[in-house]
């Protein structure tokens, strides 16, 4: 997570609005819960949406480099996903 921007911006997708400043993601306007950890891979993933990144990447860039399960970080993503409702498959 890019740590050094002091203003983040609040991105728009689809009918979702996520403010990382709130800590929030909303959908047409509805709070959608999600854990802390989501939220910060949701940012991260949005702060890089322009190319592909490892699990490595994720994984420092996210848990700060921690020792992290491949369980751990496949129920976030797939928290991720469910939240937006792309979690087929």
């Amino acid at each position: 997570m890019n740590k050094t921007n002091q203003f983040l911006m609040v991105y728009r997708f689809d009918d979702f609005l996520f403010d990382p400043m709130r800590a929030g993601l909303s959908l047409k306007g509805k709070e959608v819960s999600l854990e802390p950890q989501v939220l910060r891979l949701l940012l991260y993933l949005l702060e890089t949406r322009d190319r592909i990144v490892s699990k490595d990447e994720l994984i420092n860039g996210v848990w700060d480099g921690r020792i992290v399960s491949d369980a751990t970080l496949n129920t976030c993503v797939r928290s991720v996903r469910r939240a937006l409702g792309d979690d087929r498959g």
